[in-house]
């Protein structure tokens, strides 16, 4: 067996390649009225004083509307924030926002936590006042995110395309033991016919 293959099967069980797995939630499959919680597989889904609900293919939180609301609504405003937990670190979330303003200059806001339940430190903002936009935060190790509206003025929203890609995960062992058989095998091929 050369050299070469020798030195490529020790780095293959020393240094694992990983593989990424990007996930897009549309919504479409859950029925009007649902309430998320954990129905997606590797994410906790709440809105913090209600519930986020799926309607039309949408997500949307029921929470009460901020107190000082012009609308006076207290429940069913499409007002409230919107927090996820990932059960596996992502390093990267979007959404397609859409935005129905109530009153006001106002917007909705993405904030990125290195902690599960909104706890450590922001990773990263992002923000919209455009109906149709993507919000968007990549960065390394998030565990948690928080949708929320921002500048003062009142807007419903809802979000859709919940876009997130989990963080590398190793090949099992057994991927390459069974590369490193194949190698050798060829490496003995090799070796009968010469």
């Amino acid at each position: 067996m050369s050299l070469f293959i020798r030195v490529f099967s020790v780095l293959l069980l020393f240094f694992p390649l990983s593989a990424f797995s990007v996930t897009v939630e549309t919504f479409d499959g859950f029925s009007d009225g649902t309430v998320l919680t954990t129905q997606i597989s590797g994410l906790s889904i709440s809105a913090p004083g209600g519930d986020a609900q799926v309607n039309q293919g949408v997500l949307f939180s029921n929470a009460p509307a901020p107190p000082s609301s012009p609308t006076g609504c207290t429940s069913g405003c499409f007002e409230g924030p919107i927090a996820i937990d990932f059960l596996t670190p992502t390093n990267t979330i979007s959404a397609l926002v859409e935005l129905f303003p109530i009153s006001g200059d106002s917007g909705l806001a993405l904030v990125a936590y290195s902690g599960l339940g909104l706890t450590g430190s922001i990773l990263g903002i992002d923000f919209t006042a455009t109906d149709g936009d993507i919000l968007s935060v990549v960065f390394s190790n998030i565990r948690s995110a928080l949708f929320i509206t921002i500048d003062g003025g009142f807007t419903a929203y809802s979000l859709d395309n919940l876009t997130y890609d989990l963080s590398p995960v190793p090949l099992p062992a057994a991927a390459w033991l069974f590369i490193s058989g194949i190698l050798g095998l060829a490496g003995f091929a090799r070796r009968k016919r010469t």
